[in-house]
């Protein structure tokens, strides 16, 4: 609009300013829907400049003539008018974080007083934008892995974590318990917006062997979603046993524990390969715990089916017992269908 004559120097040199403002003001309404580090990124890009440009609203002027004294030309004419306001903007935005940059530190901790930390862990939906552009497929397929990634990196966490509830058979750990039942429902969402997104994907242009490999990846997104299922079953059955008083000797209870060690291997295991091809020896090493892990169930459940014939504890906790090593038997099934539906060397 300058070069055109439409508005002058300082007017196109107020709309730079202006455009300081409305990119903190997109960066915002981008962040809403965000966790809390997007949320506190957007303030502190607000605050930061906002407060720049109220500096420079005091010395707008002087600034000018600052700019027209370094630059050669006149401001006037259309040929060096485009000089002008790029020598503003640059030394604009050099002064700005020249002068905050010290900063930055009170900035944060502003910035953490208005956006408070979630008091529990939460995955951030995955959102297939419309605004993605046709033939875009690839990149698009990228962050879905990213996000595949990370709905596994739930699958460990909440397995953890259930673990760490059932080697405290005696402390009230509602609260934790609750924290894993709210992650199983994020985990739920999640997995529908990666059908979605990797639908979208589908739908792009991808090369055929990515066409193929999303449609691979839509099953391993099931697979997840059944081991999150899993682990919040766990959950509801350690739950029940503290509310219900309902125990088994100290050790029984370790062979759950070691028994679980077995099953967080094989998570990691096809943790390990999310972001990468499977190899003939991980397909090996999968049949081998599952293997291991079915004989180890089977031998457990006689066990505990021996000690409620012989009345050698309650029937009632040798049950949820029972459940727990057949829940640990169907995380290994889909730990193997994970790693056989992966893409492969």
């Amino acid at each position: 609009m300058a070069y055109n004559g439409w508005i002058d120097y300082p007017q196109a040199a107020a709309i730079i300013l202006g455009e300081n403002i409305g990119t903190t003001i997109t960066a915002y309404l981008a962040s809403l829907t965000a966790n809390t580090a997007a949320k506190r990124a957007a303030r502190a890009h607000f605050i930061f400049n906002i407060v720049g440009v109220i500096w420079m609203l005091i010395l707008f002027y002087p600034f000018i003539s600052l700019v027209d004294h370094l630059m050669p030309g006149l401001p006037g004419s259309s040929d060096d008018l485009p000089n002008h306001l790029a020598l503003f903007h640059t030394l604009f935005d050099l002064v700005k974080i020249s002068l905050l940059i010290a900063f930055v530190p009170k900035i944060a901790s502003l910035v953490e007083w208005m956006v408070k930390e979630r008091p529990e862990r939460k995955l951030s939906h995955f959102k297939y934008l419309d605004t993605a552009s046709w033939g875009s497929g690839e990149l698009n397929f990228s962050e879905a892995q990213q996000a595949i990634r990370k709905l596994g990196e739930l699958n460990k966490s909440m397995f953890d974590q259930f673990l760490y509830i059932y080697s405290k058979p005696h402390q009230d750990l509602s609260k934790k318990v609750e924290q894993l039942r709210a992650m199983e429902a994020e985990s739920n969402a999640v997995t529908t917006e990666l059908f979605e997104f990797m639908t979208h994907c589908a739908s792009d242009q991808l090369s055929d062997e990515t066409r193929r490999e999303a449609t691979q990846y839509l099953r391993v997104v099931a697979e997840l979603e059944a081991v999150c299922d899993c682990c919040n079953r766990l959950t509801n059955r350690a739950a029940e046993r503290y509310k219900e008083n309902q125990f088994v000797t100290q050790e029984i209870e370790d062979d759950i524990l070691e028994f679980g060690e077995s099953i967080q291997r094989f998570i990691d295991l096809y943790l390990s390969r999310l972001e990468s091809k499977v190899a003939p020896s991980d397909i090996e090493m999968a049949f081998d715990l599952e293997k291991q892990i079915d004989e180890n169930r089977i031998a457990l459940r006689k066990r505990a089916v021996n000690r409620m014939i012989n009345h050698d504890s309650g029937i009632y906790a040798e049950l949820i017992y029972i459940e727990i090593i057949n829940t640990f038997e169907r995380i290994a099934n889909h730990s193997r269908n994970i790693l056989q539906s992966l893409p492969h060397e």
